[in-house]
């Protein structure tokens, strides 16, 4: 390697993330390793940070037109919600949705 390439614990960032990736989706957004970049984390390990998620900090209301999946656990400012669209007929968007069949049963609204 050459030039400045941070490494931790012998992997390189987008080496983690295809690592991490290879067998399945994030719990969180539901997507792979386009849709994350790789950052050290407060404890000095690779951490995936979502790209392009949008939040809201209120789990949205049952009639409302938001996904409202539980994206983020244990903030200091509280749990996060997913803020996207839901998908027509679905109770989340198209990726929770996805995610929900899967069998990661989890998340907010059910």
């Amino acid at each position: 390697m050459s030039g400045n390439v941070l490494v931790i614990d012998g992997l390189t960032g987008p080496e983690f993330l295809a690592e991490m990736f290879e067998f399945e989706y994030c719990a969180e957004c539901g997507g792979d390793v386009e849709q994350h970049t790789a950052g050290p984390d407060m404890f000095g390990k690779w951490h995936a940070w979502c790209k392009d998620v949008e939040t809201v900090g209120t789990e949205p209301p049952q009639d409302s037109p938001l996904c409202g999946w539980q994206t983020e656990y244990g903030t200091v400012n509280g749990p996060k919600f997913c803020a996207l669209d839901k998908g027509d007929g679905l109770g989340w968007c198209v990726q929770h949705d996805r995610l929900a069949r899967d069998g990661h049963g989890y998340g907010s609204g059910v």
